[in-house]
Formats: C-alpha cells, sequence, structure tokens
C-alpha cells in the first residue's frame, strides 16, 4: 500500500506540472477544451464500499462562439501506457464493474461549462484485492480543440484497510441536514457510537470535547468543570451521567453509549467493554415526549440542535480525528459491541436499526453523506481536513 501511495503521489505530480508547462505554451487567443476537475487521478478503495458514484464536466476558456460537442469514451491503451510510465502493473476495470451515464455532452453557444455526465462504479468488492485496477476516462471526440494535458481521468482500484481516510475536527463541527427526520424521531431505544482519536488535554473552548448529540438532551462528550478532562459523560435529560470512564489521549477509541427508555439503562462500552459507570437514568422527560428525538427544532423546544464535534455553543470542539459515527433506534448487545476486529471500523449500512451512519471517509468536501440511505446528510461549519489513516493499525 505505501508504495503504491508513492506511485500515486508521483503520478499526480508528474500530471500536475505536465498540464502547467502546457497551459502556460498555450496561445491565448485559442480556445481549448479540458476536463473541469484539476484532478487527473482519483484513488478509489476495494475496502467496504460497495459502489461509487463520480462525476465528469469539461470546460474551456472563452465562451463557445458555437455548441461544442463533446464524446468520452473508455479508452483501454491508456492502461499500458500508465503502467509503461509508472512501473505498475494495473489491469482495466471489467466493464461490468463501471457505468457511464452518457458518453456524449456538450457546451451549449455562450457557455464555458459542459453538463455532468455520472460514472457508476457498482459491485466494487467482487474486485480482487490483490489486483489494482484503472479505468482511464477521455475526451475522444470534439469540434473544439482537446488540451491533451486534461483529456483524460484515471479512476484507480486499490485493495486497503478498512478506513483508509478520517476527519481532523479541530476547531470544526457538523450540523444535520435532516431530510427524514421521522427515523430519528420518538425513539425507545438508542444505540450512538463514535471512533475517535482526540486530544483530551487541549483547551477546547470551556474544558470539554464534544462528540455529537444535543447539548442537555442526549450529549456524548468528554470533560467538564470539576471533572477530568479526558472523563467520558453522558448528559441526558434532565440527568446524566457524571464519572464516567477516562478515555486515552490520541488513542483510537471505540465509544458507544446505549439508553432504553423501558428499563432506564444507560450503558457505556469502550473498546467493546461494558463500564461500570453504566447506570439508571430518568426517562419520564423523554417519555413525555413521545420518545427520544435528534431532528429537534431549537425554537420549538428550547434545546440546541444535534451537532457532531460541538454542543450548544459552536466552542466545545473534538480537537482530533473523528470517524464511523452511528445512531441506532435499538440497543445493541454486549455480544454486537464486543466484536472489535470489524465493527468499529465498518457496519453494513443496511444493518436492522441502523437509522444514521456517518463514516467521515469521503476525502474531500464538506459533506458526509448518511450512508444509511435515509438522506440525513452531515455539513460541516469549514472546510474539512481529510487526512490518510491506516485502520485497524498494523
Amino acid at each position: 500500500m505505501k508504495k503504491f501511495n508513492k506511485i500515486f503521489l508521483t503520478l499526480a505530480a508528474a500530471l500536475s506540472l505536465a498540464s502547467c508547462q502546457e497551459d502556460l505554451g498555450l496561445d491565448v487567443y485559442e480556445n481549448h477544451l479540458y476536463m473541469t476537475s484539476s484532478e487527473r487521478t482519483k484513488l478509489l478503495y476495494v475496502s467496504t464500499e460497495y459502489s461509487y458514484t463520480e462525476v465528469i464536466n469539461a470546460s474551456i476558456a472563452k465562451p463557445a462562439e458555437e455548441d461544442v460537442n463533446i464524446l468520452y469514451d473508455v479508452d483501454e491503451d491508456l492502461v499500458a501506457v500508465y503502467n509503461e510510465v509508472y512501473h505498475d502493473n494495473a489491469v482495466i476495470l471489467p466493464h461490468e464493474n463501471y457505468y457511464l451515464s452518457s458518453y456524449r455532452d456538450k457546451i451549449n453557444k455562450g457557455d464555458v461549462n459542459s453538463g455532468s455526465i455520472t460514472v457508476e462504479f457498482k459491485d466494487v468488492l467482487d474486485l480482487d484485492k490483490n489486483v489494482r485496477y484503472v479505468l482511464p476516462v477521455t475526451i475522444k471526440e470534439s469540434n473544439m480543440k482537446i488540451l491533451e494535458t486534461r483529456s483524460t481521468k484515471y479512476y484507480i482500484f486499490q485493495g486497503a484497510n478498512l478506513v483508509n481516510i478520517v476527519a481532523d475536527m479541530h476547531d470544526n463541527y457538523c450540523d444535520i441536514d435532516w431530510q427524514n427526520p421521522k427515523v430519528v424521531t420518538n425513539l425507545q431505544e438508542v444505540t450512538m457510537e463514535a471512533l475517535v482519536n482526540a486530544n483530551w488535554s487541549m483547551e477546547c473552548g470551556d474544558k470539554m470535547c464534544t462528540i455529537m448529540g444535543i447539548e442537555g438532551y442526549f450529549l456524548m462528550r468528554v470533560g467538564d468543570v470539576g471533572h477530568e478532562k479526558n472523563e467520558f459523560q453522558f448528559c441526558g435529560y434532565p440527568n446524566g451521567i457524571s464519572n464516567g470512564p477516562l478515555i486515552d489521549y490520541n488513542k483510537w477509541t471505540h465509544i458507544a453509549l446505549t439508553v432504553s427508555l423501558a428499563t432506564g439503562e444507560a450503558i457505556i462500552y469502550v473498546n467493546g467493554v461494558r463500564q461500570p459507570q453504566s447506570t439508571t437514568v430518568t426517562t419520564s422527560n423523554w417519555k413525555a415526549k413521545g420518545g427520544i428525538s435528534f431532528d429537534i427544532d431549537e425554537s420549538v423546544c428550547n434545546y440546541p440542535l444535534f451537532h457532531i464535534g460541538t454542543a450548544y455553543n459552536n466552542t466545545r470542539n473534538l480537537c482530533g480525528y473523528l470517524a464511523e459515527c452511528r445512531i441506532w433506534n435499538r440497543v445493541l448487545s454486549a455480544e454486537e459491541l464486543a466484536e472489535q476486529k470489524i465493527r468499529p471500523y465498518y457496519v453494513d449500512p443496511k444493518s436492522e436499526g441502523l437509522v444514521a451512519y456517518w463514516k467521515f471517509n469521503e476525502g474531500s468536501g464538506s459533506t458526509i453523506v448518511d450512508r444509511t440511505g435515509n438522506g440525513n446528510n452531515a455539513i460541516a461549519k469549514y472546510p474539512i481536513k481529510w487526512v490518510e489513516m491506516t485502520l485497524p493499525e498494523e
């Protein structure tokens, strides 16, 4: 994997340099067609994702004097070029593993940007993890001159670990765009999970680090005034656990919390181990409202909104790395949470009772997709710093 990363970075740098050289030599009075994205390559992992969706656009420098017709193609010959230049042995991605929404697009007269075509990658987990696959998508023909150094994008599939990218959430946090709030409304049971690696000793606002939830209602956090800075707390409604377990500094830790309105039990698990600070909580307030709900409107219920990585005043940040945030509408069993070989790093998005799943492995952008398909994406306040990470650690 390390060897391939080096090849990948060399490829990206070389293509970028070639592009700069050609761009500088381009006659400024002559229009050329090129792929809009500055990325020449996109590394996609064969690890836990069944499918990927990528978007391709094309652009020109100056408004088109006539419609610009674009024909895309998958050029298998470019795999050999890729292998020769970068001393690799990749093979073409099988046809059954990709689908282009269209091979034709255009830039309308007077415009500089084309429409969009999508490349759907499917059944990716059926690929051999020991083989590297490449799909070169290229601009094959056009009635506009093509800028060759920006005419092709290589999609590279490589076998990988369960987690390869995480989010650095220092001084950042996420709100949720509740497009389908009913799945997190009036829950009678809840399990909340997160995989975190934080420096709990940092001064994070008023001496606490928030993992996720709603301040004063249902919140997973670490530290508080009068408590150890690495002391886990569940803040319930109206009471919570005030003396939880101590969470290790700068170490990846899987934290889970289960709550049942029927029993009043609030159970904490750290790396799959039930903690002695687990206790009973008052559930009457939740019951009076119909259950536990995470799509609360603060103007109606006088509670802050649900956040990942901060609390009510947007200063109690996580101060660390974050991945694998999940909400379930059932209490996961001790046996389920004890399975630590894979569980902290991946669960099937279609698992029974999983109602929200933010993996934090996008690698670009500030939108964290809800992998359950419920459409409740997390939106970061600021651009996320994405960090390559190998988990589980070797």
